[in-house]
């Protein structure tokens, strides 16, 4: 239900990745199985889903590394070419979508691109159908984990992002899609 096709376009085709709260590894794969260049790591809360998402892997002969981290968890600084946090933010509460987009800024090496892909308020028709797949997701089938409902995580993420530091755009991902996907796409300026 996700435009991944167009989000891995975003990420550079090698280097070091990392797939912030990758789930059931999904991405992680299609992201390794796209560009052989890449080496693609993937973490989440979810034992389950990393379990599913390893299983997966092995099964397309995916080049992954899954590992599950402990809430908080923090990705080592200057450590990756580009990070990937796909549909996670609106799980978090405010100061917790700062501190982990300033984490993930911090993990890039000089040049290194952030890509934040969440839902956004435009079209309404398409926030409306995403909320609701969304509060589905969360709250009745339990399906997805978290503690919060951010329906406009672009925006905390935006302001989380040093302006100086990053150059960036965002790239609309709704196009044939029942729900309002977009991207921030940040690079780390280099030195």
């Amino acid at each position: 239900m996700a435009p991944f096709d167009e989000l891995e376009a975003l990420v550079p085709p090698s280097g070091d990745i990392l797939d912030y709260g990758c789930g059931s590894g999904l991405f992680s794969i299609q992201l390794a199985l796209a560009s052989a260049p890449r080496t693609v790591h993937g973490v989440d809360l979810s034992p389950y889903k990393v379990a599913q998402g390893r299983a997966a892997a092995d099964r397309a002969a995916a080049r992954v590394d899954l590992d599950v981290v402990e809430p908080g968890w923090q990705p080592p600084p200057s450590s990756y070419d580009a990070v990937v946090m796909c549909d996670v933010l609106y799980l978090m509460a405010p100061a917790e979508i700062e501190r982990s987009v300033a984490a993930a800024a911090r993990s890039l090496r000089p040049g290194g691109t952030l890509v934040i892909k969440e839902i956004v308020a435009r079209p309404r028709w398409k926030h409306r159908v995403a909320g609701l797949q969304e509060l589905l997701s969360v709250h009745i089938f339990r399906w997805t984990q978290g503690v919060s409902f951010n329906l406009l995580p672009l925006d905390a993420a935006r302001s989380a992002l040093p302006a100086a530091a990053f150059a960036r755009r965002e790239v609309p991902l709704d196009r044939g899609y029942p729900y309002s996907h977009a991207a921030l796409v940040a690079v780390r300026e280099a030195p």
